[in-house]
């Protein structure tokens, strides 16, 4: 079986943060950083493959797509105009990362945040993930994956497995493992992002005059209030002024 686990990280682990040495296509730079026409096209290719493989493993598992606005307000067991700001935010966090008919403007903002979150978190002491850690991550998640493909396995992983090398070779890629092995140095720098932000978790989940229902809501709000308050420390010199930022949470005020 091909690597199933994309399905499940990809959403949070979808670029790179890499610094750019060629100086075609630059959109932005900051502190050594650049982004490039070429992420952008990337990070968009990315989420359709990522789509692709979602909805093929639904169908080989009979899973009926769910609408994330209409699941979190049967979590929340509210009404929609009772919703609160944070929860507002919160439903709003979770459908762009389950966006994958993004803008390069959309793009562009994902790429961005990746950056300057690697960044931090190098900054922060997190050494990057190697490939080979990233790689055997990979094969354990896909040994636990297999338990849910579905109960005819023998027939539905090769199957599976053949419609990822169908999908990229229209990107011009020859098999899903080229496109993989091609994304391994994103891939890693991506996932030392998010053991920064497994810390940053549990931090806010650690207050214990929360309500379970504000441990689940404020980790993702508040992390999405400090990665903008990151943004807008950087001193950003966007060039290609066909793109600009887009904020979607709040003031940050905490400490990390």
């Amino acid at each position: 079986m091909k690597k199933i686990l994309l399905i499940a990280i990809i959403v949070l682990i979808l670029t790179g943060c890499s610094t750019e040495n060629s100086q075609e296509g630059i959109i932005a730079t900051f502190d050594g950083y650049t982004i490039t026409e070429k992420d952008i096209e990337e990070e968009i290719i990315s989420r359709k493959i990522t789509d692709l493989m979602r909805k093929k493993l639904n169908d080989l598992n009979s899973i009926q797509e769910k609408d994330i606005r209409d699941f979190y307000l049967n979590s929340f067991n509210v009404e929609e105009k009772d919703l609160t700001e944070y929860q507002k935010q919160f439903i709003r966090y979770h459908e762009r990362q389950f966006d994958y008919d993004i803008t390069k403007n959309e793009a562009f903002n994902i790429v961005l945040r990746d950056k300057i979150l690697y960044k931090t978190a190098i900054t922060k002491g997190y050494e990057k993930t190697s490939e080979e850690e990233a790689l055997n991550m990979i094969k354990k998640a896909n040994e636990t994956s297999e338990k849910f493909i579905g109960e005819d396995k023998d027939k539905l992983i090769p199957e599976f497995s053949a419609y990822e090398d169908e999908v990229v070779k229209d990107y011009g890629y020859e098999s899903y493992d080229e496109y993989e092995k091609s994304r391994l140095d994103k891939l890693s720098e991506l996932i030392t992002i998010n053991k920064m932000e497994k810390q940053f978790i549990n931090e806010i989940r650690s207050n214990s005059n929360l309500t379970n229902e504000q441990k689940v809501i404020y980790p993702i709000t508040s992390w999405e209030n400090y990665t903008e308050h990151l943004i807008k420390d950087e001193n950003i010199d966007i060039v290609n002024k066909n793109y600009s930022i887009e904020y979607y949470g709040n003031i940050w005020t905490g400490d990390f």
